[in-house]
């Protein structure tokens, strides 16, 4: 059942208002704030981190290292899952390594890539890693999917290779490339704010995070994790508005 977009609204804002109160309670039943800050003291923070000149420098930043392992692992993700869809010699081939990427902890691969690249590329890397095996699955798994009979029909009114791929084989993908983009980018901002934490870059959320925590100012790690949450669900509307434009336009 589909719901309109303003009801869609009013159950968000019901949905964190509702959060909001059990998080006050649950602060007020703890009594102690660094271990459970209570929501106005994180706020609080959160606006006086905002008035730091290095506020967007940090966000822009992860943004960046978000920007750039999302973008590489759905070409690449896109371009494995095709070929593994469509051979089943290379999906054998493949398998080893996206059962293993599915099974090892993101905690590995950042101490394990710490060993390797520097402060700046490590949370790319373990980002990277972790998001491939969701793409290639989600377009693996549209190949496999798609309607065999209307690709017959194509090949028996021989229709040219590059207009069956545009005409047929890509609008019966979309659908699982744009499953695989939004589980992806939500993937790639855990996995980069974990690898920043780690390795303390210069400039970076998931480091302002761990410095906090390291001085024990729980308020702004709350609020740093705020911050996330609200950059993450940002680009998660900026996915689904070109989504829209593009069903639109085509």
């Amino acid at each position: 059942m589909k719901i309109s977009p303003a009801r869609s609204m009013v159950l968000v804002a019901a949905s964190v208002v509702l959060l909001l109160i059990i998080w006050e309670a649950a602060s007020s039943i703890v009594n102690a704030d660094i271990i459970l800050p209570t929501p106005f003291a994180v706020l609080r923070r959160l606006i006086a981190i905002g008035d730091r000149r290095t506020f967007f420098r940090h966000i822009a930043a992860s943004g960046e290292r978000v920007a750039v392992s999302f973008l590489f692992s759905l070409i690449v993700g896109i371009l494995l899952g095709i070929g593994s869809g469509l051979s089943s010699a290379f999906r054998a081939f493949l398998s080893p390594f996206v059962h293993t990427m599915r099974t090892v902890p993101v905690m590995a691969v950042i101490l394990i890539a710490i060993l390797w690249f520097p402060s700046t590329v490590v949370p790319i890397f373990a980002a990277v890693l972790m998001a491939l095996p969701v793409v290639i699955g989600a377009v693996e798994r549209g190949i496999l999917e798609i309607d065999s009979k209307l690709v017959e029909m194509a090949h028996i009114f021989r229709v040219p290779p590059v207009e069956r791929l545009r005409r047929v084989i890509i609008p019966q993908l979309v659908p699982s490339i744009l499953t695989a983009a939004h589980l992806t980018l939500g993937l790639c901002w855990k996995v980069v704010v974990a690898g920043e934490i780690f390795t303390i870059p210069r400039s970076g959320v998931g480091a302002q995070m761990q410095l906090a925590q390291l001085s024990l100012e729980s308020e702004a790690v709350f609020a740093w994790t705020v911050v996330v949450v609200i950059s993450a669900a940002l680009s998660q509307a900026l996915l689904s508005l070109a989504d829209h434009f593009g069903k639109r336009s085509s």
